[in-house]
């Protein structure tokens, strides 16, 4: 759904264990996406699971290396450009001003914009809303 959000439920299945069901709410503008995963608890309510150890930005696939990044959502977009490595987006030093670092530049500004939108249409249905904005200082990377 262009320009709104969405969810999806994610059956995860380990081993011996019961199958649990998570939750994605999705907000897309056609070229970035912004996810968050959640769980209905017992009460019947929503809460917002934490993205420790999960990257941070896709490309189709995750850039292994930015799961320390404070920010708390996913963010996918085929329009990222990758660094040499694949474990990140260059983001410019300083003054630089390449085509490759406004476009990153400009699609995380577009997931800022998506995670408010997401944010403000369904706050109020997750008990621990409060969790998006565990916001920490970024680490340094080049």
């Amino acid at each position: 759904m262009l320009g709104g959000v969405r969810s999806k439920i994610i059956r995860q299945e380990t081993d011996g264990a019961p199958a649990t069901l998570h939750e994605l709410w999705i907000c897309s503008d056609g070229e970035v996406d912004v996810a968050v995963k959640g769980r209905k608890d017992d009460d019947g309510g929503y809460l917002i699971d934490d993205l420790q150890d999960v990257p941070t930005i896709f490309i189709a696939f995750p850039l292994f290396g930015t799961q320390d990044l404070p920010f708390p959502a996913v963010v996918n977009s085929r329009k990222f450009e990758p660094d040499e490595e694949r474990d990140g987006v260059f983001l410019g030093k300083g003054n630089e001003d390449t085509a490759e670092v406004r476009q990153n530049r400009r699609l995380l500004e577009q997931a800022g914009d998506l995670l408010v939108r997401l944010f403000s249409g369904h706050a109020s249905g997750w008990k621990n809303a409060h969790a998006l904005m565990n916001l920490a200082v970024p680490p340094d990377k080049d």
